[in-house]
């Protein structure tokens, strides 16, 4: 770990002392305080789920992927020094993939407190180990990769749900500020059921007189008796369907099912699908209804007994498994809203036939099955512009619920070649 100490200014005209701590490889102690500020950031908002040690040990300890010989990685927090000690006031954790053609830095686990200053010095750090390692661009907010999260949402007409991003307003502002641009944008939309079921009807007689591949198009429930090898069946198509998106970065099976373990729990069996042409998987959809009050609930519940009793060890334990059960139980009577989270199509079959009507299939069988089982509200999530996902609805089937953007800046030669950037070389570490 190195770690330096300087002066910025604040927002009454006087200066701050700042101590700056950055690692390369794993260091828990580190990591629970890179943890903690997020978790105090956003305590009083009603949708936050805390961070949890437990995901940043997935992902960068030694024994993981992440830290192997294609990804190189750095960490950063920066602590405001007072009387009763260090402060963490901002955080950001930078990573590339060598295999990676782009040369792109992801610049993620983005926090900061209201002051530009301290988002300056994060990026600067971050433009500092692009000049190292020869990178010509930052994108932010991406945590790690395309896996864990990527987007910021910049406005909203309904609730937070599970695994939204929840950001500060002011980021956007700093982003601007420090010369990152809008290079990608995602709409989460509300269907209105009974109007895009009558479109999905339009379009599946039109198709079926049009498209002779769409005829041949079947549709299948995930198997979650065979989660492991339907997990491996759907590991080959996001690789196949994702792979030209330009966030996109493949991992390993083995880490795509430990990122994805909890879907076994929380996924709908009936929207969980998997299309087929010639017996051949070309596309999926993984939707689940949204778990996010219940696991806030169960969280307070847990919180609630863990203060107000002492419990032996052994009934705490009694007391966790009892949570657990309870919360899946209600996972699993939850019909209220439908997150339709992940929906991808291979652009051809293996023998190169262009295969069309593939979203048209997956959404209107989600339409049609949120009808029968009254579903109360359906969201498309993370759909492009040029989604399928989009173009599937007319725009009276469909409203704009939220809508998040992706920032990027190229580092030109003034960027690049620096030499008065702080940072451990020039301010002296101890």
């Amino acid at each position: 770990m190195k770690f330096y100490n300087l002066t910025i200014p604040d927002h009454l005209s006087t200066t701050l002392a700042l101590q700056v701590k950055i690692i390369d490889s794993w260091n828990e102690d580190f990591f629970q305080q890179f943890i903690e500020l997020r978790n105090q950031l956003y305590k009083e908002d009603d949708h936050f789920i805390a961070e949890d040690i437990e995901r940043f040990k997935l992902l960068f300890r030694d024994s993981y992927e992440i830290l192997n010989r294609i990804w190189i990685w750095r960490a950063l927090l920066i602590f405001k020094i007072s009387e009763s000690g260090p402060i963490a006031i901002g955080r950001i954790l930078v990573c590339y993939n060598t295999l990676n053609p782009h040369s792109v830095l992801n610049c993620g686990y983005f926090e900061t407190i209201d002051n530009y200053q301290v988002c300056k010095l994060l990026f600067d750090n971050a433009t500092e180990f692009a000049q190292e390692h020869n990178i010509s661009s930052l994108k932010t907010p991406i945590d790690a990769n395309f896996f864990v999260s990527y987007r910021i949402k910049i406005s909203g007409n309904g609730e937070p749900f599970y695994g939204e991003p929840i950001y500060q307003d002011y980021y956007h502002s700093f982003f601007k500020e420090y010369g990152f641009l809008v290079c990608n944008t995602w709409y989460t939309t509300k269907a209105f059921r009974f109007k895009a079921l009558k479109n999905f009807k339009r379009i599946d007689q039109s198709l079926k007189g049009r498209i002779n591949t769409y005829q041949k198009l079947q549709i299948r429930r995930i198997d979650f008796s065979r989660w492991d090898e339907e997990l491996l069946l759907l590991h080959d198509l996001f690789n196949r369907s994702f792979n030209e998106m330009p966030e996109y970065e493949p991992i390993s099976f083995s880490t795509f099912k430990e990122l994805n373990s909890s879907l076994k729990y929380i996924a709908c069996p009936f929207f969980s699908l998997i299309v087929e042409y010639n017996s051949k998987p070309v596309g999926f959809a993984i939707s689940f209804f949204d778990p996010l009050k219940i696991i806030l609930k169960a969280k307070k519940i847990e919180k609630f007994l863990n203060k107000y009793f002492s419990w032996p060890i052994k009934k705490i334990n009694t007391i966790n498994t009892i949570t657990k059960i309870l919360t899946l139980i209600m996972l699993k009577l939850n019909h209220h809203t439908l997150l339709a989270l992940y929906v991808g199509r291979v652009p051809t079959s293996e023998s190169g036939v262009e295969i069309k009507g593939i979203q048209a299939k997956l959404s209107r069988h989600m339409i049609f099955g949120s009808v029968l089982l009254l579903v109360k509200k359906i969201l498309i999530c993370y759909a492009s512009e040029t989604s399928g996902s989009n173009r599937s609805y007319k725009n009276d089937s469909r409203t704009n619920y939220a809508t998040y953007v992706l920032y990027k800046k190229d580092l030109y030669k003034k960027d690049l070649y620096k030499k008065d950037l702080p940072g451990p070389k020039n301010n002296h570490p101890k």
